[in-house]
């Protein structure tokens, strides 16, 4: 039997050094909640940072071309979202870095499909892209062939070469029941043991090796560059390629992160903000039409300043503030700037329910965050937005706070969230 080729990948370029918090886990029920919620039921993600993924580097944006057929890019090639139908949602990301035989990527769920779907996303990664017109005609990611890997669909399953090579228990992993709006699903390779694993939200949830031999392998060595592979299927239409959380904290802060492979840098010079535009930040519901405030781009020949600390204080996971829902769950809020609303496109946290049509406006709410604290801003809406029972139109939350958005006597539970802000 043929022995599988050794995965050599390039070599690595820039990587953040800085570990990648995910905050800390909110109580949960072992039982989905029988209230009716929102279309952004978003979880907190898990505490701490795994060791495989703490000085990995990856892509901020697709590749415009190839792509499937039913995908549309935005947001500058940030986010790629299937228009009609369940397949050819085929896009690519790279070539891939890798830092010490690994490399890694990561996309973020915006949007679930309404219909009922018996599949669902996967990811993968392939030794060559493919040519525009095969990308845009394969209805499967699966289907590319010779040099494509690939992890997931339901039941989720290995394929390479674009043969089946392994099925993935359903105790580990089952993303067809499992995947909601906010999940950050992110795929590992690694180059020494051939392994694929995948992780949600920071946890580590299946993995699987590549079989020596399989799929009538040739023998070719796999050299040279690597793209990853995200078949945007079935249940999930929309997705952004997310960024490390050091860069995405950085960006909330207005600062960016500097390269881990450069020399440990003087206190002095460590406060410098480094030139250019900061990055977007990707938190778990920070949706593309909502950009963070920048911090203005340094001028050249003037005489570095050192940053300003900022007062505002942050959770452990680089957010401004908490929406704790009734069941537990956690809302996080990342950006300085985020939108509250039905319309998905320009809502940072869509929130709809067929028990109360039309409650929610298309931007509804905003929640501000600056030096001065965290406010909730209503954006005119027509039921108002109410805090501790009392309708404003502009409030400082505070610890413990009720906001309620729409009218409080009429809107289900999945409305009203409790507000917890940072320990200063």
């Amino acid at each position: 039997m043929a022995q599988m080729p050794e995965l050599i990948f390039p070599a690595a370029g820039d990587v953040a050094n800085t570990p990648r918090p995910f905050g800390r886990p909110g109580p949960q029920s072992s039982t989905p909640s029988k209230q009716p919620l929102g279309r952004c039921d978003t979880v907190e993600h898990a505490s701490g940072t795994p060791p495989e993924l703490a000085r990995l580097q990856w892509p901020a944006t697709f590749l415009p071309s190839p792509l499937g057929e039913r995908l549309e890019l935005s947001e500058d090639g940030v986010t790629a979202t299937r228009q009609s139908s369940v397949g050819r949602g085929i896009c690519f990301v790279g070539p891939l870095q890798a830092e010490k035989g690994s490399t890694y990527f990561e996309v973020e769920v915006l949007e679930m499909d309404g219909g009922s779907r018996s599949q669902t996303l996967a990811l993968g990664l392939c030794t060559s892209l493919p040519s525009e017109a095969k990308a845009h005609g394969t209805e499967k990611a699966s289907n590319l062939g010779q040099g494509s890997f690939l992890v997931g669909y339901d039941l989720p399953k290995l394929f390479v070469h674009g043969q089946e090579c392994g099925k993935i228990p359903a105790k580990e992993w089952r993303p067809l029941k499992e995947l909601a709006v906010g999940d950050r699903v992110g795929l590992l390779v690694e180059k020494a043991s051939m392994e694929l694993t995948v992780f949600v939200n920071g946890r580590r949830k299946t993995s699987m090796k590549c079989p020596p031999g399989s799929a009538g392998d040739s023998g070719a060595r796999w050299a040279g560059d690597v793209w990853g592979v995200v078949d945007v299927y079935g249940t999930v239409k929309s997705v952004r390629l997310c960024q490390p959380e050091s860069r995405r904290r950085a960006a909330a802060l207005g600062q960016s992160p500097a390269p881990s492979l450069a020399p440990a840098p003087s206190p002095a010079l460590a406060a410098r903000p480094a030139a250019g535009a900061p990055m977007p930040l990707s938190g778990v519901q920070a949706s593309p039409a909502q950009h963070n405030k920048r911090a203005p781009d340094s001028i050249l020949g003037e005489a570095p300043q050192p940053a300003k600390r900022p007062r505002l204080s942050l959770h452990p996971c680089g957010c401004t503030v908490h929406l704790i829902r009734h069941t537990g769950c956690v809302v996080h809020v990342p950006g300085l700037d985020f939108a509250i609303g039905r319309n998905p496109k320009s809502a940072n946290l869509t929130l709809d329910s067929s028990l109360v049509p039309n409650m929610i406006s298309r931007k509804h709410a905003r929640i501000v965050s600056s030096d001065e604290g965290v406010e909730v801003v209503d954006c005119e809406s027509l039921n108002g937005t109410w805090v501790n029972d009392v309708q404003v139109n502009r409030h400082h939350l505070r610890q413990g706070d009720v906001l309620v958005i729409g009218k409080p006597a009429q809107v289900p539970a999945d409305f009203r969230f409790t507000v917890s802000l940072p320990s200063p």
